[in-house]
């Protein structure tokens, strides 16, 4: 990441920041993010099985219920996620090609977080009792 990038990608960050802890407010990103991505099924839809786990992670986090996972990891996903629905973005999604940056911005997200999101469901196999957090709906 350049220093012009870097930049733009810390107001996101920063912006993850301050919503981390906040259900509601988590609630309220997963649900444009969830639009987003049915708007755009033919771009997107490869990403659905990890984005439910990651979907079901933040919401564990910002409940209390789910910590093993460092902060900055979490504070990671979500600023991913604005930057998903954000407005102003690398490439404007009406424009040909505008879901390239989004798509991106995703698989490198599932790369950097592959161990955290393992880690995660195999918390939930445990929990429910042999992988019933798999099939949860997000």
């Amino acid at each position: 990441m350049d220093k012009r990038e870097k930049i733009y990608f810390d107001r996101f960050y920063r912006k993850a920041e301050q919503i981390k802890d906040s259900p509601g407010r988590i609630e309220a990103l997963l649900y444009k993010v969830k639009t987003k991505i049915s708007h755009n099924k033919r771009h997107l839809e490869r990403a659905g099985e990890q984005l439910q786990i990651m979907f079901r992670l933040v919401r564990s986090y910002a409940s209390g219920q789910y910590r093993d996972i460092p902060a900055t990891r979490v504070i990671l996903i979500i600023a991913a996620f604005i930057y998903l629905v954000s407005p102003i973005d690398a490439v404007f999604d009406f424009m040909p090609g505008g879901l390239i940056d989004d798509a991106t911005v995703l698989l490198w997200l599932f790369d950097q977080l592959r161990t955290e999101m393992e880690a995660f469901v195999a918390w939930e196999e445990s929990r429910d009792g042999g992988g019933e957090g798999l099939r949860k709906g997000s």
